[in-house]
């Protein structure tokens, strides 16, 4: 590439023209899908009452519209930005509950869990992986 921006072919075009040319509108295609969420319905019309756990409502409607170029509204999906915002909050959840109940702090001597009198004691690893797979083992089954 020279220092212009131009690579040196023969006609010795813009780089973005190149890419314009050959991969569509700027190389990349963008879309959007919104998800529409409601309550659940019963068979009688009614709105269901959600009990505990059961907070999770249903997608009434998905709406998918291209933004830039023209991308496949077909796979367009979200879906895999769900699951890695679902597994961020987990590992998140994770690396505060081994900050506040395994690691102990030089500045108060013990855990912020046993400082503030949460725990009388600060908690193990293996207590932590024991209680995570106690959790996924309710949640899954």
């Amino acid at each position: 590439m020279v220092a212009n921006g131009t690579f040196p072919f023969k006609s010795n075009r813009p780089y973005a023209f190149h890419i314009r040319q050959h991969f569509g509108y700027e190389g990349f295609n963008y879309g959007t899908e919104t998800k529409v969420f409601g309550e659940r319905m019963l068979p009688d019309g009614t709105l269901a009452r959600l009990g505990r756990n059961e907070g999770v409502r249903k997608m009434q409607t998905a709406e998918r519209k291209a933004v830039i170029g023209s991308p496949d509204l077909e796979s367009l999906t979200t879906s895999h930005v769900e699951r890695a915002f679902e597994m961020h909050n987990l590992a998140v959840a994770l690396h505060f509950g081994v900050y506040n109940f395994v690691r102990k702090h030089h500045t108060l001597g013990t855990t912020p869990a046993v400082a503030a009198g949460l725990e009388e004691k600060a908690w193990s690893l293996e207590h932590v992986v024991d209680m995570t797979e106690g959790y996924w083992l309710r949640k899954h089954c």
